[in-house]
């Protein structure tokens, strides 16, 4: 029986040792996404493009040309913004739900996707949101 307990504790103590640690999320991270969010805002609106790697990670699924175009398609001519911005992190890894706010027309919803790397939150997609990834997040905020 003493050599059972001994193999179990030595399995929990190898398993214990082997699991990755994650790291703790903090509620300190929030602001930094949004500062990261709302930078991204102002460089769209401003069509620096000389600015987007600074807020970018070094190779980020669209360039600046490549978000300015996805920002103004559908006719938007002035972008005002995102709003209702919803933030889901972990460790690294961040998504930003919000709508594309423009001077005319309906708001189209996006997500945004960051990563954080060398404790700096950097920009590395924008896409759409679809109606069943808008379905999927109201039913898990209820």
């Amino acid at each position: 029986m003493k050599m059972i307990r001994l193999i179990l504790a030595a399995a929990l103590l190898m398993a214990l040792v082997g699991c990755e640690r994650r790291a703790k999320l903090s509620p300190e991270e929030i602001p930094a996404i949004k500062e990261t969010v709302i930078a991204l805002e102002k460089i769209i609106k401003w069509r620096e493009t000389g600015l987007f790697d600074s807020v970018a990670v070094a190779s980020p699924a669209k360039n600046a040309g490549e978000v300015f175009d996805f920002i103004y398609r559908d006719s938007l001519t002035e972008f005002l913004g995102f709003t209702q911005k919803q933030i889901i992190f972990r460790n690294d890894r961040a998504r930003c739900d919000c709508y594309i706010h423009g001077s005319e027309g309906p708001d189209r919803p996006v997500t945004i996707t960051l990563r954080k790397e060398n404790d700096i939150w950097l920009f590395k997609n924008i896409e759409d949101r679809t109606d069943e990834i808008l379905k999927s997040i109201d039913s898990t905020t209820e």
